[in-house]
Parts: structure tokens; sequence; C-alpha cells
């Protein structure tokens, strides 16, 4: 091998980027929103069981949280969220109490908040490719609720007296998207996550969050 083909090979591999900058060692932090679609099945009040088709909702969020690299392509992660309150109605839902059936449509507000740690993969410097999964709590809050009779002309409450309640939830979620690391200590991100909440009430969502990240050392 000629001087002049080592110097060319040396001075290319002082260019090319690593595979996997996680940077190990780095604490970022992370802050942004989210568009939610959720499948959101008809809530059962107290006193009452429920009959009815799930219904398809979305709404904004707001994200925040942060990451650990424990080396260089393995972050631990953790983050919480908040989906501020919004209206729901849920049609051709049937509540029963006592073998009393009261058919129409279930209205209420609905809103959400909790948290989740996780891990991650990535690979990539300028643009990382990332997948992970996350385990984590999140309640769910149903108030305002009322059952509309719509078989009738005008539709009118059945004036049930439904309380408010809150659900406690597990949640398992698992992400992949990009991040461009657009300078030193700073990135922005597109991580999709797809969530399910089993248990009572289960629900299906799809996050679609946009976030901005800071990177320091400890």
């Amino acid at each position: 091998m000629t001087v002049r083909a080592l110097a060319i090979i040396t001075i290319g591999l002082g260019v090319v980027p690593s595979s996997a900058l996680a940077d190990r060692g780095a604490l970022t932090l992370d802050a942004g929103g989210a568009g939610i679609a959720t499948l959101l099945h008809a809530p059962a009040p107290v006193g009452y069981t429920v009959s009815g088709q799930a219904t398809p909702l979305t709404a904004p969020a707001a994200l925040v949280g942060g990451r650990y690299a424990l080396t260089n392509d393995l972050e631990l992660s953790l983050h919480g969220f908040l989906q501020p309150s919004l209206g729901v109605f849920h049609n051709g839902v049937t509540l029963t109490s006592d073998a009393t059936p009261f058919p129409g449509t279930l209205v209420h507000r609905y809103t959400s908040f909790g948290g989740a740690v996780g891990v991650r993969w990535l690979r990539g410097s300028e643009w990382r490719f990332t997948v992970g999964a996350e385990l984590g709590w999140t309640r769910r809050v149903y108030s305002g609720l009322q059952q509309i009779n719509d078989r009738v002309t005008p539709a009118a409450d059945y004036r049930l007296g439904l309380a408010d309640f809150t659900v406690d939830s597990l949640s398992i979620a698992t992400l992949a998207g990009v991040e461009w690391v657009f300078a030193d200590t700073m990135s922005v991100s597109v991580l999709p996550r797809l969530e399910l909440l089993p248990g009572r009430e289960m629900a299906v969502s799809v996050l679609l969050p946009l976030q901005i990240s800071f990177s320091f050392y400890l």
C-alpha cells in the first residue's frame, strides 16, 4: 500500500461519522406536543352496565421527559403527558340498571394524564433512527356524564344522575421514529407511539409527538 493510499484511507476514516452516537453519559431533556388518536370504549358509569361500539377521537397533548444514555446506542427514558379535557359522544349506546335499558347517546367529558419509563435503541449520528418500548400508568377522568334519549324528538336527557369517575390503567407502548441532531446539544424528533391501555375501559391510542431536546453531560 502506498503512502498516498494510506493517507486517503486515514482522512476518510476521520470524516465518516460513527454509526451510533447516543453519547454515553448524556442526559437529554425533552419537551413538545402530540396529536393523539384514541379508540375509546363507552364507559360504564357506577351502577350501570354498558353496551355499544368504541368511538374514535382525536386530541392534542403536552409531553415532557428525559433520557439518559447508558451506552452509545442505548437510552433509558422517562416522560409524562397531559391530554386536556374534551367532549365525547358515544352513539348507539345502551346503559342498563336493574334490568332497565336506557338506549341512546352517552355524552361526557374526557381527559387523561400519566407517565411511563422505557428503553430505546438508536443508530445514527446527525440522523438517529430509534425504536423502543415503554411501560407506564395512565389516569383517565370521565365527567359530566349524560345519557341522551335520541329516539324521541326533540332528544331528551334521561336525567340518570350519573356520577363522575376515574380509571387507572397500566400502559404498554412501542415507538419508532427519527431524531435530527441539528446542533451539538440540541435535536428535534418525531417518534410515533402505539399504546395499549388494557383492563377496565380498554383503549388503544396512536400518538404522533413532535419534541425538541437539549442534551448535557453529568
